[in-house]
């Protein structure tokens, strides 16, 4: 492979790991599309370092000395995915190569400390004076071996110290504004979208940045921003494999947006472009079974994809979620009940890092589950649990088309008007426990 498609593979995949989602993610769907990634790259690249015999490695790599500056950060982020796949064997073998390839001795303390799992070193490390002496691609390894490590403060902190002394490095702009954003808050989302359009400004052609400034936009419920920044991303990377995550961003936009048609399309792309996503899939089954258009309805399909986002997780209660709602959809109201209470007692959302808040599913899985008794001829069951949707909604004012399009409609089948609750929800949302 030629040293510029290598060095755009490993830029791309390095953009795209699970590193620099921002708190709480932490994805091993994404770590493992990274590893694989970066180990197709090397190996077409003729640099097998999984294969190679380590003093044959050493030099193939030091042979490449016109791309050292793209091979090793690029390979220090890899040492921190394959940390947060727990495979400290092969971990372990990029690092005993990286101590060989790369002498500087900050990075080696950073190594070091991933190979001994050594949090305190880490932590001390991110309080180093010497921090500030550090080239901005040794503070992106340092930060995304935090990252691998679950240490967020102390990665959100190096980072802002990193911007500050190299305001226009795009991996800095990136990772701090992607780690903003992913907490939702509108402070920190607003703000996290200013280093992202920073991000853009450096590499205008950045298909993951356009994209990240999508979900910040998702989360203060600008659809229309979101949808535009998502088109952006996928003009850019082009209609690939690789833009399928945006295709099905694209889709969970347009359906909050109340753009069904628009939105299975999207979905339709995205599965047609790559093998569905956990989320992916949960969502359009979600499209499928409640657009507000009837013509847009098809239950059976939205059962099949609530089938096979259980098949890639069946302990995710967003996906159980999705198949109650398109059960109830095909008037098996039982079965619809026994989803949706799985789905409760589970709780958690289809696979991090996921563009909807877990309080969605818990709406959507108590207005269903109040239709669904309704349905069984349980009234009181069915007040009881509308009233446990709404204290969810009164807490957090949801504003999307589809969860007030389900309340109104679980309103008109149980005769009631709209109305606050009468007691909050309680914390586990579990219908098996709550009284």
């Amino acid at each position: 492979m030629a040293d510029l498609e290598l060095v755009q593979r490993l830029e791309q995949t390095r953009a795209e790991s699970g590193t620099i989602w921002g708190p709480p993610y932490q994805s091993s769907s994404l770590a493992e599309s990274a590893d694989e990634q970066y180990a197709l790259a090397f190996r077409q690249s003729g640099m097998d370092v999984d294969a190679l015999g380590l003093n044959d490695a050493v030099e193939r790599i030091t042979a490449r000395r016109a791309i050292a500056a793209a091979l090793l950060p690029a390979m220090d982020d890899w040492v921190a995915v394959r940390s947060v796949l727990r495979d400290k064997v092969a971990a372990h073998r990029l690092l005993d190569l990286l101590k060989a390839a790369d002498a500087d001795p900050w990075r080696q303390q950073v190594r070091d400390a991933i190979g001994r799992g050594d949090r305190r070193t880490l932590a001390t490390l991110a309080k180093s004076p010497d921090l500030e002496r550090q080239p901005a691609a040794t503070l992106a390894f340092l930060c995304a071996a935090l990252r691998s490590h679950g240490m967020f403060p102390a990665e959100l902190e190096v980072l802002r110290r990193t911007q500050w002394k190299y305001p226009a490095d795009f991996w800095t702009n990136l990772r701090l504004g992607t780690s903003l954003t992913w907490f939702k808050g509108s402070q920190d989302v607003n703000e996290g979208i200013g280093y992202l359009r920073a991000a853009m400004a450096v590499r205008p052609r950045s298909d993951q940045a356009a994209a990240m400034v999508g979900n910040g936009y998702y989360f203060l419920r600008e659809f229309d921003q979101s949808i535009a920044w998502y088109r952006k991303a996928i003009e850019i990377r082009g209609t690939s494999a690789e833009s399928s995550g945006w295709y099905s961003n694209l889709g969970i936009t347009l359906g909050q947006a109340g753009q069904h048609q628009a939105a299975i399309s999207a979905f339709e792309q995205s599965i047609k472009l790559k093998a569905g996503s956990v989320e992916a899939y949960c969502e359009f089954a979600m499209v499928l079974s409640n657009s507000q258009e009837a013509r847009l309805r098809d239950p059976d399909r939205a059962a099949e994809m609530a089938e096979r986002a259980l098949e890639l997780n069946p302990k995710a209660g967003g996906c159980w979620s999705a198949l109650g709602v398109a059960r109830y959809r095909q008037n098996q109201w039982q079965e619809a009940r026994i989803a949706l209470k799985k789905s409760l007692e589970l709780g958690g959302l289809p696979a991090p890092p996921a563009l909807r808040d877990e309080a969605d599913f818990v709406i959507v899985d108590w207005l269903f589950l109040a239709m669904s008794s309704w349905k069984v001829g349980e009234p009181d069951e069915a007040r009881r649990c509308y009233q446990q949707a709404v204290a969810v909604m009164e807490s957090r004012k949801p504003t999307s088309h589809e969860l007030l399009g389900l309340r109104a409609e679980a309103e008109a089948l149980l005769g009631l008007a709209a109305q606050p609750a009468s007691r909050p929800a309680t914390a586990s949302g579990n219908p098996m426990t709550d009284p």
